[in-house]
């Protein structure tokens, strides 16, 4: 049985926690989805906006670095994290659910075509991608991606577990 590659790993656990993502999604309304609270005041429809935003960013910079363009990490871009993630909710909340469900799907298809190009050699550290992005490609993309998932699916289970008992007390 042949080894499995780090590129081939990596790809693997980032879709096993994206599944899990997606599954926690899977037995909300859309009144649940839209419902403020999901991560501080954040929407299931704001947390979903924001990581597509995120995994795009990362898209963009991986396929510009195997363009052979070099990149500014994008935490020394000179925008605070958190001034944008306010401008991304801020600009999908003009959008309306399914639309931002798309954008979701679309994203993580397209962050798998980016991956499936990586080889091991592209995750090596020290390695060129790692020059051409300015900052380590490994930790960069699993920050990105599965860290990322797995952040935001811990606040959202939380908030459904708080939101479903408070629910089901009220109708005691």
């Amino acid at each position: 049985m042949a080894a499995h590659s780090i590129a081939d790993s990596l790809t693997t656990t980032i879709e096993a926690e994206h599944a899990r993502l997606q599954e926690a999604l899977a037995d909300l309304g859309n009144d649940e989805m839209l419902q403020a609270g999901a991560h501080g005041d954040w929407s299931v429809k704001d947390v979903l906006a924001h990581l597509t935003y995120w995994e795009g960013q990362l898209v963009r910079a991986l396929r510009q670095a195997a363009d052979g363009e070099d990149q500014t990490p994008m935490d020394a871009a000179g925008e605070e994290i958190d001034v944008i993630n306010a401008r991304v909710v801020a600009a999908s909340r003009a959008h309306p659910l399914d639309e931002v469900r798309a954008a979701f799907t679309r994203s993580f298809a397209e962050l798998l075509a980016v991956l499936a190009t990586l080889r091991d050699d592209d995750l090596a550290a020290t390695g060129e991608l790692d020059a051409r992005l300015g900052q380590p490609a490994q930790p960069f993309i699993t920050a990105s991606t599965y860290e990322h998932y797995q952040e935001h699916h811990a606040a959202l289970q939380n908030w459904l577990d708080t939101t479903r008992r408070g629910a089901g007390a009220e109708g005691r």
